[in-house]
């Protein structure tokens, strides 16, 4: 892995993920900044949900931004990043379900 000696502002898709989440706290532990992005998560998904809310609960000390969103909203998406002002962007989000993007083709397309 490259040493990088700066702090950066980092901006991560995916950070609810496994991966996303080992990335954020490797870069904070480097003194980098970082914003994410998390989804909007129906109320009828409770386990994403829950997930995503005791990951930030348990983030905010950590020197984190979170921003709430729709990885597909491109008016939201510019936002977001105007607001962060990330050096990098890391793109990790995907929809991971098989089954799922059978009857949903062009979302996860969109979102992957």
């Amino acid at each position: 892995m490259f040493n990088i000696r700066v702090s950066m502002r980092i901006f991560i898709t995916g950070t609810t993920g496994f991966l996303g989440q080992q990335l954020s706290n490797l870069l904070i532990k480097k003194g980098h900044k970082i914003g994410t992005l998390a989804r909007n998560v129906a109320k009828s998904d409770r386990a994403i949900a829950s997930n995503t809310e005791s990951m930030i609960e348990g983030e905010k000390h950590k020197g984190i931004s979170y921003y709430f969103g729709d990885l597909t909203d491109y008016l939201n998406i510019q936002d977001v990043l105007t607001n962060f002002k990330p050096d990098v962007i890391i793109h990790l989000a995907a929809q991971t379900s098989v089954a799922y993007s059978f009857t949903h083709t062009t979302e996860v397309f969109n979102v992957n």
